[in-house]
């Protein structure tokens, strides 16, 4: 019978595997400090963003909101709505249309029901 070999205990890796990087949300080669929630919908209902400063409008024509989400900030490679104030970080907020589920109660049977909105 051969000699039995004793187990070599496996050390652990601590290099960088690339796994995260590759779940981070970049966008024109720079990465995004948000990343996409998993019930971010389009809007049903269109809306329209107007900017104003001193109560004058800055924009003639309004943003007209129809995507899933929008970024402001002052880094314009990236943002969709562009700021220049200096308290504006270059990456500032994101608004994000989400689904949303409200509970209803119907008025004859009293019965709770989950609807889309």
């Amino acid at each position: 019978r051969a000699p039995k070999k004793p187990k070599v205990e496996e050390k652990p890796v601590w290099e960088t595997s690339g796994a995260l990087a590759e779940d981070t949300n970049t966008f024109k080669g720079k990465q995004l400090k948000w990343s996409e929630p998993p019930d971010m919908r389009k809007p049903v209902e269109k809306y329209r963003l107007y900017i104003f400063k001193d109560g004058v409008p800055l924009e003639k024509e309004p943003y007209r909101l129809r995507n899933a989400a929008y970024m402001f900030g002052r880094d314009r490679t990236v943002v969709d709505i562009p700021g220049d104030h200096p308290t504006i970080s270059s990456q500032h907020a994101v608004l994000v249309y989400r689904l949303v589920h409200k509970k209803t109660q119907d008025d004859t049977t009293g019965v709770s029901t989950t609807k889309r909105k």
